[in-house]
């Protein structure tokens, strides 16, 4: 009897477990959403901005040093990026940018920055984000909006007032929980595709981030090998 009675309790916690996962996902990718699209205007106003600046300043020495300045500030908004996309993700972003190099020759040092692949990159990311983070933040308010609109209409719906509308559907049935129904329906509807749409949603748009600005196969295979390399001349030494 102990044993049948014992895989009851351990199916139940198991089911706890995972429901609480699943909700701790959903918080995860809630904010991750709603969170992205603030910072990817703000991400964009300032990096296009300082971009097409820095190259309206090219015809003078000017240009060059607001470019390297835009590119920090990109390289600064991707760090912020990255973490997010681990939050929500769970898997470390790395990228990996040129040493600096430095030199006594000014100019020599901004071209150095200028050439640094990953911070291009960077800049990139921060301009198309945008569309992208609009695009998942509006589905995220939408479902939201849905799912708590519809399943609680019958407490708010009473106060909303009478327009002269044309009878709905409880005036037709004359039932008072009929016009119920159609906004139930459809907030059910919201909430159990809430999960998987929004978990869609923070997919894409951490795949986007990724792709953008954890760098490139071939740079962390070389700079895998410039670290043994390293390493090696170390432990000869």
């Amino acid at each position: 009897m102990t044993t049948h009675d014992a895989h009851p309790t351990t199916d139940t916690r198991a089911a706890v477990t995972t429901e609480t996962s699943l909700l701790q996902q959903l918080g995860r990718d809630s904010t991750y959403l709603l969170s992205g699209l603030p910072l990817a205007v703000v991400s964009c106003t300032v990096l296009l901005g300082g971009l097409l600046l820095g190259l309206g300043l090219l015809i003078t020495v000017v240009g060059v040093p607001v470019l390297v300045l835009v590119l920090e500030w990109a390289r600064w908004l991707a760090v912020v990026e990255r973490r997010r996309v681990e939050q929500v993700s769970g898997e470390r972003v790395a990228a990996i940018y040129r040493p600096a190099v430095d030199s006594p020759n000014r100019l020599r040092h901004w071209w150095e920055r200028l050439r640094d692949r990953q911070a291009w990159l960077d800049l990139l990311h921060g301009v198309l984000s945008l569309p992208l983070a609009t695009a998942t933040c509006s589905l995220t308010v939408a479902w939201w909006c849905g799912a708590l609109g519809g399943l609680t209409y019958w407490i708010w719906s009473p106060a909303l007032p009478n327009d002269g509308s044309p009878p709905d559907l409880g005036d037709l049935i004359e039932l008072p929980w009929a016009d119920w129904i159609t906004p139930l329906l459809m907030g059910g509807i919201f909430a159990v595709t809430l999960i998987p749409v929004l978990r869609l949603c923070a997919a894409v748009q951490a795949s986007f981030a990724r792709a953008a600005l954890g760098g490139s196969r071939d740079a962390h295979l070389k700079q895998r090998i410039a670290d043994l390399t390293e390493s090696r001349s170390a432990a000869a030494q």
